[in-house]
This record gives C-alpha cells, structure tokens and sequence, in this order.
C-alpha cells in the first residue's frame, strides 16, 4: 500500500472479473454502470475502523474513467499499476439526478463497490447517515486452508443448528472474552467467539451451523428510538451492504480487510471438527432502504438496473416486502451478482450451502411478477462449482408469492413452515377437521406437498421455531406475544403464534408448572428428531433459553436475544435429552430413508411404515375429537443398529393405553423415550434401553413415547 502522496500509474483495464481483483502487478478494477456518463475511482492510503480518519475521506488519487478507454458495453474499468492490497477505494458515479426516470446519480457521494470483498464503516461529519463506508481490495487467495475440507455430509444426514454469530457468544456468561485472544480485544460476539464455542457443539451432536446474516450491514440501520427514549440497533443484520463482504462487527480486528481470515479461521475450525457452515442469506432488499433512504452504492451507481421501480412513477420503489426497496432479479447485472456472490462465498470462504431468506423473490423479472421458469435455478444446478453445495429455501416472500414443490433437484431443502404449524398445534392439544392426517404427512416428509419429480424425500426442513418468532420454552410459557419492550405497542411479529402457556402466562417459579414445561419441550423435540425431513434446531431452545414472549427481537442487542450459557447447567436434563436425541437421528437408518414412505412390505416382512391410533392400524383420519397418533417405522435390515421405531402421541388431558405393533421373530420391544419421565431416564441410550412386556403401553397424558425392536 502507498503510504506517501505517490500517485500510482494507470492502464486501460478489463470489464472482468467486476470488482477489484489483485495480481503480481497491480489491481483491475471494474464497476457496471448502465446509465452512468462517467466515473471516478478514488483511493486511500489508509483508514481505522469507525472513527473520523481524514486519509479516508480526502482521497490519495482520484481516477477519473475516461469513458471511450476506460468503458467497454456497460462496464467501467481501470487497472491501478503497482498496487498492493490492502488498499482502501470508493467510486464516485456521475450522471443525471432525475429520479421521475429512475436516476438518482449524485457526484458528492462516494459509493461503495458492490463487490468489494471487504468494507469498513467510517466516521463522517457530514454526511446522513453518520457511518458512511469504504471498500477494502483483498486478495482472497492469500488464506492457508492447512488442507482442511469440509465433512460432505448429504443433506438427508444433517441436523442444522441455527445460530446468530454476536449472540452467541456475548453475554458474560458465554466466558468468551479477552483473555481468549491474541490482541486486547474481546472476543465474544465474533466469529472467534464461535471457535471458542465448538467443543459445545460438537458435544451437541450438530453436523452443521446454519449462521443468521453475515453479510456487512449498518449496526445503526433504522435505529429505533422509543418514546422513553430507549434505542434499539440492527441486531439481525438486515440490509446487506455487500454480498460479499463479512461484517466487520464480528470481527477482532477488521482493519485492512482482514474479516476474510477472521471468517474463515471460523470456518476452518468448524470444518475441522467435522461441522458444516451454511450461511443464511436475503436479497430481497439492500441498506439503501426508501427512496429518500441513504446512498451507498446500487442507489448512486445505476439506479434503474438494480432496483425495481413503479411502474409509472419511476421516482419511488416497489416495496412487495416491506423494506423499502426490492432488488430486481429480473435484471442480468443483478442474477450475475447473486451467482458470483455464492461462488465466491463457497470458492473462497468454504461455505458449504446457503439458506435462502424468502426465496420466492428470485423468481421474479424485472417487471416484478413471477417467473414461468427460473433460469437461475437452472444455472446454480448446473454449475459445477455447486454440486456439493446445500441450498434451503423459504418457498415463499412476504409479497405472498409461494413457489412450493418448484425447487427441484437433489440438493434444494426447503423450509417446511406448514410442518412447524400442525406441529404447534397438535401438540398443544388442537383437534378437528383433518388434523391427524395432516400432522401423519407432515411427520412423514410432507409427500404431499415434495413427493413430485425430483425432488427427494428428505428436502423437507423441519423446525418447530426459528430465529424470527417464538423460542421454545416461550411456544411453551406464553399464550400470546409479549413485544411490549420493542416500542411498537406490541403490533409487530406474527400475531398468530399456535402456542400455549401450559397454565399460566408468562415466567414461573411453580415447580409443577416448569416440569410440564420442560415436558412439552421434549414432546416437540421428539416428533422433531423423529419426522421424515431434516431437523433444524433454534440455538438456546436445547437449554430452554426464552425472549419473555419477544417473537421479534430484530432490534434486541441485549440479554432478551443472546445465549444464556448459565442454563446450560440449569437445564442440564433439556441439554441432555436432545444431545441423546441427536445422537439417536444420527445413527438410526429408519429415520434418514431416501424414499417417501410406501407402506407396503419390505424384505423383512414389515412394512416401512404404519400408522395407529391406540389401537393398532386404526388412526382417527376422521374423529374430529382425537388427540392421539401412533406410528411403526419398520427397518429395512436385521442389522443389530437398525432399528424398528414406534412413536406413541398422546395429547388428551388423560393416561391412555396404546397397542403395540408385532415384531418378526427375534425382537423385542424397549423403552427409549417417555418424555412423562423426569431425567436422566426420560432417554436412555441403545444398549441402556428398558424391556417391554405385553402388548400395550401406557402413555401419560400430554407425553410422547418411543419405544425401539430389536
């Protein structure tokens, strides 16, 4: 990096790759811009992380693009001789500001590259918003992986463990702090504090991390400032500034691009223990916001091709999420700038899969409307760079477009919202209609909503919670949401929850009251980890952690959101009985089959699977008043750890006899579930199981029982 007033010499440049790519002899840099008259490249010498640093706000060079060598098609490049990364730059955009045709260029911004690999934000005086940003040239290649790979789990083997990096490891009692790093300072809240983490993890039983958004974003975007003047900052991370970018918040020392190392010292590790990373990721919208929202980059680069605009007044965005903006996916540019972001993340970082906020969005053109085939589906699946990589998707947006059974191909999960709702139902007690046949589909892989071509049996992504509502112990403990600390009177988050408070609304120091609690819990983790699909698991609700009811902490940066390590010895016999419930999904065949359920009888003269009430082969399809649900998993061999399955759900308010389904010769039926039973014998391991004797068994009300032959 030039550290004098040394001005760099500079070339024509290529238009690719776009962004600021290194080699032995300097730097390319290139920016797509359509309706742009001209650009300016400034550089800067050098920079610290948010603070007023006069070196990053008048620049050491500015390079103004000449438009006839510097331009090819719609693609603006220079190449910097001798310059070294890392080396911080910015764009200026000039053009018309005319937003009745959709162009709000404007030359006194200085606008980030949306394919900087790194960004920093950076005190600025006068300019609104107060942080303004800087990218970063990175060399990516520069990282020892120490031949480290990942595990190459397949996606029918996986239990997802669902985690926000900073709450993770922030409270004071994660003991995350600076004694665990080589600089002073602290570690918790970072992808360190994540590492110091692992050892949990792995005792968990875990095969991958599913990472809430770690794409670079304003802390301080839409803060929110109640009327007793609390402040609330962006602790979900909504509004990427680059999709390429981690957040320098994680980070130990993000000064000179070094979030890449950071991020990927994480991944590395986890690889290492054998956990995969997948990367939550929504580019539905950006920072930018409204129109009258700040001007980063997209906004101040070229208006009109990244964004969707109204039709007939192209001044204003079209808002189908409730953001404020829309990126328009129907555009080249922006497809372009998806796939190179996700080649990026799983070339260079090492990812291995991608959960996909909204995922119904990137099945709409440029016009807004949905697509009648989605090529970029097409071009992921084809790429060979992905054909190891997971992608999850939510089926739908906030707009109302759902695109359920359209994600074919073997490597599409898709998050299964209609198995978190008849499983909240049912298990707090709801009867009627055709309840127990939905909740039979929904435990048996949801075939009727997946089992069409191509699309596997085991694509279903089942949960009870996730990261944007109730925890468990809340689904458990409150009746009705309790958003009154987020300042919004309470009117935001989902209204309709499905939950029930077991007795009594809210926090309890009833001995009773916090047993059938924790009881509840095990039945909802149990049918989870014993559901055709694959599990995902909200961090905390392993250790009962609650939000008071919150079902919308996006702003909560505080104790309501973050990982309380305290209960992990509190609610020791919670921790314990999903580590054994994790080990037990990991090794059993019967819960990780290829196929969609047939019920027709295999080799072993058993069928894969049969259905009960409490008596055998009588569920209650059409009994408006049943509480009850029997089901037989039958092994496909006599292999001593295959084992066959009965799960007995019992939700009446009364102890109920349920039968027993026959075994062939030479098996035995053991208890290895009663979620009635206190710890530590509500699990019991394999080779610890209780002999059953007789035909039926007696399940306590509201319980779930698991009984295994062999």
């Amino acid at each position: 990096m030039v550290l004098s007033n040394e001005k760099f010499e500079i070339a024509r440049g290529t238009p690719f790759p776009l962004g600021a790519t290194v080699d032995k002899k300097g730097i390319n840099f290139s920016l797509f811009s359509e309706h742009a008259e001209g650009v300016e490249l400034l550089l800067f010498a050098t920079g610290a992380e948010v603070s007023v640093s006069p070196s990053l706000e008048r620049p050491l060079q500015t390079i103004r693009l000449d438009p006839l060598q510097n331009r090819s098609f719609n693609f603006w490049h220079v190449y910097v001789v001798g310059a070294v990364a890392p080396l911080y730059y910015a764009y200026r955009v000039i053009g018309a500001n005319n937003p009745a045709i959709g162009d709000r260029f404007d030359q006194s911004k200085m606008l980030v590259d949306p394919y900087a690999l790194a960004v920093i934000p950076v005190q600025q005086s006068n300019e609104v918003p107060a942080v303004n940003w800087r990218g970063v040239v990175v060399d990516p290649h520069k990282y020892d992986w120490e031949n480290v790979s990942a595990p190459g789990y397949l996606l029918k083997d996986m239990v997802i463990y669902q985690l926000h990096v900073k709450g993770f490891t922030k409270a004071k009692s994660s003991k995350v702090d600076s004694t665990s790093c080589a600089s002073n300072s602290c570690a918790a809240g970072t992808f360190k504090g994540v590492v110091d983490k692992i050892a949990y993890l792995q005792s968990l039983g875990v095969t991958a991390v599913n990472l809430l958004p770690v794409f670079a974003f304003d802390y301080c975007n839409n803060v929110k400032i109640t009327e007793d003047g609390r402040s609330f900052k962006n602790y979900w991370g909504e509004g990427s500034i680059s999709f390429f970018a981690p957040h320098s918040g994680y980070c130990i020392d993000p000064a000179g691009g070094k979030q890449l190392d950071e991020f990927r010292d994480m991944v590395k590790a986890l690889h290492r223990a054998n956990i995969e990373v997948l990367l939550s990721v929504d580019f539905t919208h950006t920072y930018e916001r409204e129109h009258d929202g700040p001007t980063v980059n997209f906004r101040g680069i070229d208006n009109r091709s990244y964004y969707h605009l109204m039709n007939g007044a192209p001044e204003f965005y079209t808002d189908p999420f409730a953001y404020g903006n829309a990126l328009n996916m129907g555009h080249p540019i922006v497809k372009k700038m998806l796939i190179d972001a996700l080649s990026f993340w799983v070339q260079e970082m090492h990812v291995d899969g991608f959960c996909f906020t909204q995922g119904s969005v990137i099945w709409r053109g440029a016009d807004g409307l949905p697509l009648e085939h989605l090529d970029l589906l097409y071009q992921l699946e084809s790429m060979p760079l992905f054909q190891h990589c997971k992608f999850i998707i939510d089926s739908w947006d906030s707009s109302g477009l759902k695109q359920r059974k359209n994600w074919g191909g073997y490597r599409w999960g898709e998050c299964n919202q209609d198995y978190m709702e008849v499983i909240r139902k049912f298990l707090r007690g709801d009867c009627g209609g055709k309840m127990v046949g939905e909740l039979a589909s929904r435990i048996a892989g949801s075939s009727d909503l997946y089992a069409h071509t191509h699309h596997p049996a085991m694509n279903s992504v089942n949960y009870v919670t996730i990261f944007h509502g109730l925890t468990l112990m809340d689904l458990v403990s409150y009746t009705k949401k309790h958003n009154e600390i987020n300042g919004e009177n309470n009117r935001d988050g989902a209204s309709q929850n499905f939950s029930w408070n077991s007795g009594e609304e809210g926090e309890s120091d009833n001995p009773e009251l916090l047993r059938f609690r924790k009881k509840r819990i095990k039945n909802f983790a149990t049918v989870l980890f014993f559901s055709h699909g694959i599990p995902l698991v909200l961090s905390g609700d392993e250790v009962g952690k609650s939000q008071r009811g919150d079902n919308f902490v996006a702003y909560q940066d505080n104790e309501i959101s973050w990982f309380e390590w305290n209960l992990v010895e509190k609610n020791w016999d919670l921790l314990r009985f999903f580590k054994g419930l994790i080990a037990f999904r990991r090794r059993s065949r019967s819960l990780s089959r290829d196929d969609f359920f047939t019920g027709v009888q295999n080799a072993r003269g058993v069928c894969d699977i049969e259905w009960h009430g409490c008596r055998l082969h009588s569920p209650g399809w059409n009994d408006p008043h049943c509480k009850v649900l029997s089901f037989t998993l039958g092994a496909e061999s006599n292999a001593a750890d295959d084992f066959d399955i009965q799960l007995m759900i019992n939700m009446d308010d009364k102890t109920l006899p349920f039968e027993i389904s026959p075994r062939p010769q030479g098996r035995k039926w053991y208890r290895l579930i009663d979620t009635s039973i206190d710890a530590p014998y509500d699990y019991l391991e394999p080779d610890q199981v209780i002999l059953i004797s007789g035909e039926r068994y007696l399940v306590n009300a509201n319980s779930v029982v698991v009984l295994i032959a062999k």
